[in-house]
């Protein structure tokens, strides 16, 4: 899977965008291990790695605070790879985000549902971004409903050297032709947040967004 990180202005925060949803909506924070650890199988996981101090979880990112004092000072160089790890870890379990809580999470697949996730995940990260890309646009996966064979994708279009209908219809078969349990692929326009709310938190498009493939 794709994940890209965001270096905030706070030098101590760093947001990373898993390119799928994280929160159905809002946000939620945990400001210590023993809260994040009743509350979210994901906070559990990164409030196990060294240095982490805070995780925000929001709808499509994960925002860790690290410790920063005399006595333990962590440097994103190490940190980063494990932060990485632990939130692709999470999803590649199948568990939900958070438990026991009014806000729900993305959703949790049965282990064959899983498997198709991540056939589609796989083709969408390795085949169809790639070729987006090259042609000025982009994607990113958000949704699989497994009782009616729904995918659902972020797109943008805006750069795109071709019509944007005839590259989702080719997208769409590829993803049917490798992938048949998928019925329909709905697109849906993915926003820069930057200019649509006002955020300082850049978008996916921004050059600020660092893209790591793990």
């Amino acid at each position: 899977m794709f994940i890209q990180t965001l270096q905030l202005d706070d030098e101590n925060r760093m947001q990373f965008l898993p390119g799928r949803q994280v929160l159905v909506s809002g946000s939620v924070g945990f400001e210590n291990a023993e809260e994040g650890r009743q509350r979210s199988p994901l906070a559990a996981r990164l409030f196990d790695i060294p240095g982490v101090r805070a995780v925000e979880l929001g709808e499509d990112y994960v925002t860790i605070t690290k410790t920063d004092d005399e006595t333990y000072k962590t440097l994103w160089i190490q940190l980063k790879p494990m932060v990485l790890a632990a939130v692709m870890d999470h999803y590649m379990s199948g568990m939900p985000v958070l438990v026991g809580g009014e806000t729900e999470t993305s959703a949790s697949y049965s282990e064959a549902d899983q498997k198709i996730v991540d056939a589609i995940t796989e083709l969408v990260e390795d085949r169809i971004i790639p070729q987006l890309r090259e042609d000025g646009g982009d994607a990113a996966f958000k949704s699989y409903d497994p009782t009616n064979g729904t995918v659902t994708l972020d797109m943008d279009s805006t750069g795109l050297s071709t019509p944007a209908f005839g590259t989702q219809i080719k997208i769409e078969n590829t993803l049917k032709h490798y992938v048949p349990e998928i019925t329909r692929v709905k697109f849906e326009r993915m926003v820069d947040e930057t200019e649509t709310t006002g955020s300082d938190r850049p978008g996916l498009q921004t050059e600020e967004a660092n893209q790591i493939r793990v």
